[in-house]
């Protein structure tokens, strides 16, 4: 194949007249034959003549602006016995504004429902045929087509919904960027109807954990997905969560004191309404334990040591102390039987002293001693086979050193306190740590099920490197002022 321009300049208003000769490779006209040839990225046709001679009217659309050179392809049928032949033509581009119309629009807009548009693309009044259109709603992608021989388009797609706008605007453009032809477009606006939502909660308690679960969905029970569900406790919103590609939302969250005063507690789950979507709301009334006293029996003899005078603390040490003794006494295995572990009497006896040389007073919240007895308690504990109470201890133990680090109020839950600590600014290598005994401690106070060995050993861990880095830190403190 050959070919030739009869100009060089061209524009889709001022065609490229393009002629050339289709001959077999034994020099044989090709004559008297419809051919295709794609000239660019448009498909034209042509009869040959006697001599194979070919005449070709070429309209630039998506062409380059500032192209040079133009191909031309000779495109042969499945079954030919031709192959392809390829050549180009020397071109210099001028743009060419089109006009797009809408010839039909759609009375209103709403969330998912199918929009379909349609209208044609001309410049001066001639058809401009394959040609990109595209289809937005307030900027947002619907749908796209290629105009036909004659010019007209038919677009549709599903409206995306817009941000609470009552009207969204339609655009119909030509996404040609630096092209043959300039981006021309069409616009209309349309008002929106708003989609009615229905939303679900269903919330269920595990100690003072609350789950939420539910589905959001259109009114006519499709999901909506990816849409941000506010979880609302006492008024406050304690967690936002997203809707997965079936609707549904999942959140778990630990409810403060002050959320659960009178044993109730009501959950609340909304969603705003946004992308013409209308809002919903949820609700759900459960029990929950009031937030009257101590969560554990390891908080009420915390607070009680905080609280009790010294002279108490001695008196309730010491006959303890006492009664063990007199017990051991009692059940001693005698020695063929074997002892089993646990404190001797000697051992007793010399706790007692150590109060008594202290000066007679227990040591109090604040003190390094109780603390280190509390994780020497801890361990014992995980000795003993009784994970829960060892995690329970080693929070302690790590309470009382935040206690004296932080300010905190005694009354603050461990989810408060974990709060004030990472507000405080406790380094992010001790948050962990508090993470860890946090959660064990959580998990021996609330879980149903057993606390496994290594966690607790994970928590006493943690809970004594907590303990004694705040420890050495305090002393080097101390060593700095004097």
């Amino acid at each position: 194949m050959t070919a030739a321009a009869t100009d060089r300049t061209v524009s889709f208003a001022d065609p490229l007249a393009v002629t050339g000769r289709l001959r077999a490779a034994n020099g044989t006209p090709l004559a008297n034959r419809t051919a295709t040839f794609r000239v660019g990225a448009t498909n034209l046709t042509a009869t040959t003549n006697a001599t194979g001679g070919f005449r070709l009217t070429y309209r630039p659309t998506a062409l380059a602006s500032n192209a040079s050179f133009v191909s031309v392809r000779f495109v042969p049928e499945s079954r030919s016995l031709y192959r392809t032949s390829n050549a180009s033509v020397p071109v210099s581009v001028r743009q060419a504004d089109p006009t797009v119309r809408l010839a039909a629009t759609p009375d209103r807009a709403a969330y998912n429902r199918t929009l379909r548009v349609r209208g044609t693309v001309t410049v001066d009044g001639t058809p401009v045929a394959d040609a990109p259109v595209r289809l937005t709603a307030s900027d947002e992608f619907v749908g796209n087509a290629t105009t036909a021989e004659n010019g007209t388009f038919a677009l549709a797609g599903r409206f995306p919904g817009t941000p609470a706008e009552n009207r969204t605007e339609l655009e119909v453009s030509l996404p040609l960027g630096d092209a043959a032809l300039s981006s021309g477009n069409a616009t209309a606006t349309v008002p929106v109807e708003r989609v009615g939502t229905s939303l679900s909660l269903d919330a269920s308690r595990d100690g003072t954990t609350l789950r939420a679960t539910g589905r959001l969905t259109a009114d006519d029970g499709d999901p909506l997905s990816d849409r941000a569900v506010h979880v609302r406790v006492g008024g406050a919103v304690l967690a936002v969560v997203e809707t997965d590609d079936a609707g549904r939302y999942r959140a778990t969250i630990s409810v403060p004191k002050s959320a659960r005063r009178d044993g109730n507690v009501t959950a609340n789950a909304t969603f705003d309404g946004n992308r013409g979507l209308t809002p919903a709301r949820a609700s759900e009334r459960i029990g929950f334990p009031p937030s009257g006293g101590p969560e554990s029996v390891l908080e009420t003899a915390v607070l009680a040591a905080v609280t009790a005078p010294w002279w108490a603390l001695l008196l309730a040490g010491s006959g303890i102390a006492v009664a063990a003794y007199l017990a051991v006494g009692r059940f001693r295995p005698t020695r063929d039987e074997g002892a089993e572990s646990g404190p001797t009497p000697t051992e007793l006896d010399a706790g007692v002293g150590e109060f008594a040389d202290s000066g007679g007073r227990f040591p109090d919240e604040t003190s390094g001693a109780s603390r280190t007895h509390l994780l020497a308690l801890a361990r014992q504990r995980l000795d003993r086979g009784d994970p829960e109470s060892a995690a329970s201890t080693v929070y302690a133990a790590v309470r009382r050193r935040l206690a004296v680090e932080i300010e905190t109020d005694p009354a603050v839950t461990h989810v408060e306190l974990y709060a004030r600590c990472r507000d405080a600014g406790l380094p992010e290598d001790r948050l962990d740590d508090l993470r860890e005994v946090t959660q064990a401690y959580e998990r021996a106070q609330f879980s149903s099920h057993r606390l496994p060995t290594e966690t607790a050993a994970d928590a006493l861990r943690a809970g004594s490197s907590l303990v004694e880095e705040s420890e050495i830190d305090a002393d080097a403190t101390a060593r700095g002022a004097d």
